[in-house]
């Protein structure tokens, strides 16, 4: 599997980075535990606090964070429970664990994703049924009454019957 990455050396860039809206998970990594922590705070920022409906489907469509940074294991306990981290990486990291890592985070991404975007296409369905029932059920009310008695069609049957 092939992904692409991006540098982001300073929370300017990262921000610029995930302005494009197409990015699936976001590695901190580096020796330095405060700037990772700085980063990390920003992307919490982007999602909404907690008491807005949409948290939770935004928490969902977010980037999926992996953690290989230096840490305190309070903050990153926090952080865990918190929602904000997907995956906590043992140093020194191995090619083939952040490869690993960094597929499952992409993959939960596309499930979610996906999942949002069936859960939309299922409430527009249900939008055009409704809006089909009620307009099928409008027009055999109007038919029944105003239309048919008043067409020049109908009154030439009445007359004759």
């Amino acid at each position: 599997m092939l992904f692409r990455s991006h540098e982001a050396p300073t929370l300017i860039a990262l921000e610029e980075i995930l302005a494009r809206g197409d990015v699936a998970a976001v590695l901190l990594c580096g020796a330095d535990a405060q700037a990772a922590q700085a980063a990390l705070t920003t992307l919490s920022q982007s999602r909404p606090d907690d008491h807005d409906p949409l948290s939770a489907v935004h928490q969902d469509l977010s980037p999926r964070v992996l953690w290989a940074a230096a840490y305190d294991a309070p903050a990153m306990l926090r952080a865990f429970n918190e929602g904000k981290l997907f995956a906590l990486l043992e140093r020194p990291l191995s090619p083939e664990a952040l490869s690993h890592a960094v597929l499952r985070a992409c993959g939960d991404f596309g499930v979610r994703t996906e999942q949002h975007r069936a859960g939309l296409a299922l409430e527009r369905a249900l939008l055009r049924e409704r809006d089909r029932n009620r307009a099928a059920g409008a027009l055999e009310q109007l038919a029944g009454t105003a239309l048919v008695a008043e067409s020049v069609a109908m009154q030439e049957v009445l007359e004759a019957v």
